[in-house]
């Protein structure tokens, strides 16, 4: 099986930024892939951060520059936007590519963790049933135990050292 285009794998939409200095940059607001859908969940109430998430530029980062998500890897041709980034964009730049990453995942996100919580309710009965299970194993392990670790600090010698008292200090 041939593996996809990576117009698949990358989706998204080609836009231009303007910066304050009215200089403008070519960038890819980028769908992201399903495994990142959290971080748009994380990122969706903070304009920045969802665009410094989905926006890549052809531009490689300057030298010692870092990714603001290191681990998410940039489409084809594209690089990463260093953290901070969108701080140097217009207020309407920061808003297209906002809306742009919104576009592009906002309603992908939402039925993924729709599905995580789908997910969570049915298997929240089969962890309380291991639970139960479980914890009369480990209380018959750790009680024994605890009662050797009781005895033995019973056992200890206590020490004999006291402060020093006011009288003796000068």
């Amino acid at each position: 099986m041939a593996a996809p285009p990576l117009s698949i794998l990358f989706a998204g939409q080609a836009a231009t930024a303007t910066l304050l200095d009215d200089t403008t940059v070519p960038v890819f607001v980028r769908a992201m892939p399903q495994r990142w859908l959290a971080r748009v969940i994380e990122c969706a109430e903070f304009k920045h951060a969802l665009v410094e998430l989905c926006t890549y530029t052809k531009e490689e980062p300057a030298a010692g520059s870092a990714p603001a998500y290191p681990d998410i890897p940039p489409p084809a041709g594209y690089a990463p936007v260093p953290p901070g980034w969108s701080d140097n964009l217009t207020d309407a730049s920061v808003d297209l590519l906002y809306e742009l990453a919104q576009g592009l995942n906002f309603s992908r996100a939402v039925a993924w963790a729709e599905g995580q919580i789908a997910a969570k309710k049915l298997v929240a009965p089969l962890h309380e049933k291991a639970i139960h299970q479980v914890l009369p194993l480990a209380l018959r392990v750790m009680d024994p135990l605890m009662q050797r670790l009781d005895a033995l600090s019973n056992s200890m010698p206590k020490s004999v050292s006291s402060p020093a008292s006011p009288a003796n200090s000068s």
